[in-house]
């Protein structure tokens, strides 16, 4: 009898930490994806946003990839693509300096970046979605996933 009440209690305990930790999971991954909202624009790296957090690099990245579906620095890339499409689309800002306002450290480095996510250049972008071109609706990722 104690032996079938302990299995039940053991059952329920270890469902309950699975359950507490997919739910921690996914706090901490909303965390970071508010601190990245936050601070797209700075030098971003993935140890500061585990500082922030209270947690190892590693978990962080372990835990983005499970419930996020996509590495960090893909989540951060992504993020700050948008913001550049953003501009490009409805300013006449230079190329090199939304690259800069947005967090890259180089053009060169946002082209490439941006062309593998949206599948041309920036310049590409603009001259498509400009102040004259078609609409292009930019989505917030923040709280998915």
């Amino acid at each position: 009898m104690l032996s079938a009440l302990l299995t039940i209690l053991y059952i329920k305990m270890s469902r309950s930490f699975r359950t507490h930790g997919v739910i921690s999971g996914i706090n901490y991954i909303n965390e970071a994806k508010k601190y990245i909202a936050d601070h797209y624009n700075e030098d971003l790296q993935v140890t500061q946003i585990a500082d922030h957090l209270g947690i190892s690099r590693s978990y962080l990245g372990t835990i983005f990839s499970k419930y996020a579906n996509r590495s960090i620095s893909t989540h951060i890339n992504a993020v700050r693509n948008d913001k550049a499409a953003y501009f490009l689309a409805t300013t006449d800002i230079s190329i090199h300096d939304i690259a800069l306002n947005v967090g890259y450290n180089s053009r060169q480095n946002f082209t490439r970046v941006f062309k593998k996510q949206y599948g041309m250049t920036p310049h590409q972008y603009r001259k498509l979605y400009g102040k004259k071109g078609k609409k292009h609706t930019i989505t917030d990722d923040r709280n998915a996933g």
